[in-house]
Formats: structure tokens, C-alpha cells, sequence
């Protein structure tokens, strides 16, 4: 329930359904043991899961089919000025449902964004042109009404187009055009939501990477994450709002994995059936990253450690051709205009394409996720897209930084996903963010 230790109030949770026209179920927010909200920098979308307390027999008189729609309305603490955040659902699935005792029940289920569902209901079969960005936002407002707004200041490479749509879902075609994509220097582009804005959001990496962390505009705002509470006790810090509460790593730093996956060297043949012609290119992703993320200019970290030297004659790993990449297109498909695949030709035009791929992959080869205080994020705009300082203090007096800093995961971080948790309880309802974030600069300073 809230109260004025709450770090949430849930104002609404209402169901409906065509079912039961004129009838709205409204349920008390401490009915609502725990809400979900997962944003990913990888989706459109947002989606939800729920824990729901069912005093009203809510399955039986109604039932749960997955066609139901939820209004949620979540406000900051009471008192606050954070003005109330409102999605729209549909319940795409009860995954479970335990009985308690005889007059309640718990449902657990699963929900996404009602014009993602509307997306799964549609196949598209229309010719679009233009630049990809520009017909990525035509068709989210033709089939979906979504507006899209966008953050990138980067060029996009690739010229004007022509696309025709073979019978697909909107999102679905959304996604290969905006795989098509990139910037110049091959940094490829997301569209994602969050969960403070109602649009969807074009960005790209190198935009992002530009953007100073939002806790990074002022002193004594970094996320803190030690065992010792000597190492962060600070008073001029709000210890309640960013001290990282879970730390953990769930990626893995494989070299062999991303060479393996063609990450680094790969040759690329794409045969053209209508001028029956094999144009043949070749990609070495390490020039790119080399040029996105160059240590000395930005103290950036994400950084492919290829000096390992190997086989006869001795080469560095990167320099080994670890795949091959071989597709079939169609070219020149419309006479006056050139089509989704009439870059096949130029051999930058399709490397970057690739690389950004690529880079995409790169991005995840160190991912942790953290758990912190989740009201600064109903506060702005600071999902996924938004970068973080987090500052790790050394383990111990041995280790070697005279900062007393941990260089290796002190640094700033990108938010690739996040998982926005809310939780009633008996004397206050928690609001926790968890979130995975890849590392993407050092910190600027060591002394």
C-alpha cells in the first residue's frame, strides 16, 4: 500500500474487454504484488508482467484469454511533483494462476503495448521510398499511429530507396529497413521505447556515445557499487538513490566467440540474379570500432584486444577470415529508382551494413546487470539510450590506482535493457530499476 515511504503510487490497473462492455475492473494497487515494465534498446516496445490478486473471481466471471486490455497509470511518492506515467496494454497470456485460499487467487501474466499487438494482427504488402528513416516513420504513423521522434545527429550512409513490402508485419519490415541502416563510419541505429515517452525513438550509437551521462552533470551524482560502506559514506550524496544495491556480470569477454561469428575478418559474396554478377567485399569490424571508439580522444573502453599472435605464418586473431557470408538479391527491381538491395555493388555501402551488425554483437560481449533505487527514472527521460557514470572503488589498499578507483569497471555505461520493478508492500511499496548496461568509456580521471 502507499504511504509516505512509498517509492511509487500505483493510481490505476484497469481491465477491460469488448467482453463486458461499460464495465471497468479496477483493482486496489495493493492487489498488484509486483509489476514489470521491460524496456530494451533492441524493441519498439515496451512489455509487462504482473502478479495480480484476484478477490473478485476475475477468471471465472470474466475470464483471461489474452485479448483484455490494461490501463496503467504509475505517479511518483506522495507529495511529489513527478507527473504520472500512462501505458496501455493487452494481455498476451496468464502464464499461471495459484489459488491462496478460498477466496483468493493469484494470476500471473504477460502483457505488451496495444500497438505492438495491433502490429501482430497486420501483413503489409505496399511500396515505400525514401531514406529509411523517413519511411520508418511513415509507416509506424500509417499502421501502428505511433509518432516517431528522432535523436540521432549522425548522417545516415545509405542514399534513398525503394522498398517493396512482401506480406509482412509492420515491425517486422520496420526492423530489415532499419537493419539496412547506418552511419557512415558503420555505427548502426536503434529504435526502441521507453517508458516516459509515448513516441518511439530513432537514435544511433554514435549519437549516444556523445551524450554525457545524466548523472554525470553534476558532482557527487555517479552510481556507487562497494561492499565496504566506508568507501561510499559521503554526505553531500543521496546514498538512497545511487548506491547500486546488485551487481553482476552476465556476459562474457570471448574473442573466440566474436571471431568465430565472422565479428572481426569475414569475406562477403552476395550473387546479384539479375545481373547474374558475384560482387565479393570483405570486413574487418576492428577498423570500425578503432574509429568509434578511440581511447585516446574519449578514454573509451570498448576495445577488441587482438594482439594475440598465432599459426604459421604468425597473424594477429583479427586478421584470420573466421567467415563467410554469402547472399542471394535481386538488384535494380524498379528502373529509375534503386531498391533495398542495389547497394550490393558498393563495396563500403555493404561492408557497413555488416560492420553494424557487427558492432551490435560487439556491444554485448561484457554485459552487467545492476540493481538501483528506481525513482530517478519516473523523474525524465532516462531509459534505455541514456548513458550512466558508475564509479567502483578498489576492492583493497593492494590493488594499484591511486585514485582508489577501479579503472577495469568504473567508467560509463550504456542502458542496453532495463526492467522497471514495482513492488507492493505491507509497509511501503519499492520501486527497483535493474538494468543491463555495457561499459563504454574509463573514467576520465585515475588521480
Amino acid at each position: 500500500m502507499a504511504t509516505e515511504r512509498s517509492e511509487y503510487t500505483l493510481e490505476e490497473f484497469v481491465i477491460t474487454s469488448e467482453r463486458f462492455p461499460g464495465t471497468e475492473i479496477s483493482l486496489n494497487p495493493s492487489l498488484v504484488q509486483e509489476l514489470s515494465i521491460f524496456e530494451n534498446l533492441e524493441y519498439p516496445y515496451l512489455t509487462a508482467n504482473a502478479l495480480i490478486v484476484d478477490q473478485m473471481g476475475i477468471k471465472s466471471a470474466f475470464g483471461i484469454y489474452g485479448n483484455e486490455r490494461v490501463r496503467v497509470v504509475i505517479g511518483g511518492p506522495i507529495n511529489s511533483e513527478i507527473p504520472p506515467v500512462t501505458k496501455n496494454f493487452v494481455i498476451t497470456k496468464l502464464i499461471k494462476t495459484e489459488q491462496v485460499n478460498d477466496k483468493e487467487e493469484v494470476h500471473a501474466i504477460t502483457m505488451v503495448e496495444e500497438f505492438a499487438y495491433l502490429n501482430y494482427l497486420q501483413k503489409v504488402s505496399k511500396t515505400y521510398h525514401g531514406k529509411g528513416d523517413k519511411i520508418i516513420s511513415r509507416m509506424l504513423q500509417n499502421f501502428l499511429r505511433k509518432d516517431m521522434i528522432s535523436l540521432y545527429e549522425s548522417e545516415i550512409l545509405q542514399p534513398e530507396f525503394q522498398y517493396l513490402i512482401p506480406y509482412l508485419n509492420p515491425l517486422d519490415a520496420i526492423e530489415i529497413i532499419r537493419d539496412r541502416i547506418s552511419t557512415p563510419d558503420g555505427a548502426p541505429f536503434f529504435l526502441y521505447s521507453t517508458l516516459r515517452s509515448d513516441n518511439i525513438i530513432l537514435n544511433d550509437l554514435q549519437t549516444m556515445l556523445a551524450k554525457t551521462p545524466w548523472n554525470a552533470t553534476k558532482k557527487k551524482l555517479e552510481y556507487v557499487y562497494s561492499t565496504m560502506s566506508s568507501n561510499i559514506d559521503d554526505p553531500d550524496r543521496p546514498r538512497d538513490l545511487l548506491n547500486i544495491l546488485k551487481w553482476q556480470n552476465v556476459g562474457t569477454e570471448s574473442i573466440l566467440d566474436l571471431a568465430m561469428a565472422g565479428a572481426f575478418g569475414a569475406d562477403l559474396h552476395t550473387l546479384d540474379l539479375t545481373s547474374s554478377g558475384t560482387y565479393k567485399t570483405n570486413n574487418n569490424t576492428i577498423d570500425v570500432v578503432q574509429r568509434l571508439f578511440d581511447p585516446s580522444q574519449k578514454n573509451q573502453s570498448l576495445t577488441i584486444d587482438n594482439s594475440m599472435v598465432i599459426g604459421e605464418p604468425a597473424k594477429d586473431v583479427a586478421s584470420y577470415k573466421t567467415n563467410f557470408f554469402r547472399s542471394i538479391v535481386a538488384s535494380r527491381v524498379f528502373d529509375q529508382r534503386n531498391g533495398l538491395h542495389d547497394h550490393v555493388n558498393d563495396g563500403k555501402m555493404y561492408r557497413t551494413k555488416i560492420q553494424s551488425r557487427s558492432i551490435r554483437s560487439i556491444l554485448l560481449k561484457s554485459v552487467v546487470n545492476i540493481e538501483v533505487p528506481g525513482i530517478p527514472y519516473l523523474q525524465e527521460e532516462r531509459g534505455v539510450g541514456n548513458s550512466i557514470r558508475v564509479i567502483v572503488p578498489v576492492s583493497s589498499t593492494s590493488d594499484n590506482s591511486a585514485s582508489g578507483v577501479d579503472t577495469k569497471l568504473s567508467g560509463d555505461y550504456l542502458i542496453y535493457q532495463m526492467r522497471h520493478i514495482f513492488s507492493a508492500g505491507e509497509a511501503a511499496d519499492k520501486y527497483r530499476a535493474s538494468m543491463n548496461i555495457v561499459k563504454m568509456t574509463n573514467p576520465e580521471r585515475t588521480n
